[in-house]
């Protein structure tokens, strides 16, 4: 009979929180869809997302607002069927900094034309009944440092602001602030309404604690040596999808028997290049390349070899 505490099986570095984070937003329909955050070295923004930059100190809340259709059969005492009918899925915060892309969030109003003029002056004309802007809106947290950094991020593809708080201009504390709630709505080019990111090294280590079965790594290809000298080689590769690091084989017996390479710079680098040190010089290796995950714990299969003969 199991133990009670093996069977809630609490485990509290599971527990996160949001250190840091920020509000991104890209023009609708211009900016690019989001498929993946994920970068080897960290994380990868297109260059269409602009951050609003700093938002209050109480972050961002993240609300859902669902309606729903429910069936009673005579009789019974509960409902026998229940549909959602509709679902609200919105972003609250407020933006500190002033500027273009604040002001255009506020206002509801397109600034990219409205230009600064030679003595500094800004002028911005509201219509009586502005159109409806639209954006792809992207927020992302942090929590962990190194190897146990988490990564989050929520994207919503078409979103609008739906709430908007007054502006106070006062000498008191608080500074001139543009709190906004935006709802996040079905896109029907990109066929849904939001996509939700978990990532980096720390999440990537917590797989399994998580639930999650990690998928599988392929084969790095395009393995090709650079600069050879006697004891160094340079060493590249296509990237792998999924990957946190590369582990470097090499062979002297022709690809019969293959061994890890050890070093700071020729072990497992986190990037899809390396430079291979402590070799014998005048001498023929074969080289290998294979996509890690979890830490180097999972490991996907090799790339195709390459022949390298160092230099005397």
């Amino acid at each position: 009979m199991a133990a009670l505490e093996t069977v809630i099986n609490k485990n509290s570095d599971l527990v996160r929180k949001g250190l840091n984070g920020g509000v991104l937003l890209g023009r609708y329909p211009a900016a690019s869809l989001l498929t993946t955050l994920h970068a080897v070295d960290g994380i990868t923004v297109p260059s269409s997302y602009e951050s609003v930059g700093w938002t209050g100190e109480d972050g961002v809340t993240f609300g859902i607002d669902d309606e729903v259709s429910e069936v009673r059969g005579w009789g019974g005492s509960t409902f026998i069927r229940r549909d959602t009918t509709s679902s609200d899925r919105t972003v609250a915060f407020y933006a500190l900094e002033t500027k273009r892309l604040t002001k255009e969030l506020h206002t509801g109003l397109d600034l990219s034309a409205v230009a600064m003029s030679a003595q500094g002056e800004v002028v911005i004309t509201h219509p009586d009944r502005p159109a409806t802007k639209y954006w792809r809106t992207l927020v992302l947290g942090t929590d962990g440092d190194g190897d146990e950094r988490y990564y989050f991020g929520k994207f919503y593809p078409r979103a609008a602001v739906t709430e908007r708080e007054e502006e106070t201009w006062a000498d008191g504390d608080d500074p001139m602030s543009y709190a906004v709630t935006m709802s996040g709505m079905l896109d029907t080019n990109a066929g849904f309404a939001l996509r939700e990111f978990l990532f980096g090294p720390g999440a990537l280590a917590a797989a399994t604690a998580m639930g999650w079965t990690l998928g599988t790594l392929l084969a790095p290809t395009a393995l090709a040596s650079g600069a050879i000298a006697a004891t160094t080689v340079a060493l590249t590769w296509s990237a792998v999808a999924n990957a946190s690091g590369y582990q470097i084989q090499r062979s002297t017996d022709n690809g019969d028997t293959w061994s890890d390479v050890a070093g700071a710079a020729g072990g497992a680098p986190a990037t899809n290049s390396t430079t291979v040190t402590g070799l014998t010089a005048s001498t023929a290796y074969r080289f290998r390349v294979l996509a890690t995950s979890a830490g180097g714990g999972n490991r996907g299969p090799a790339s195709t070899s390459i022949g390298v003969t160092t230099t005397a």
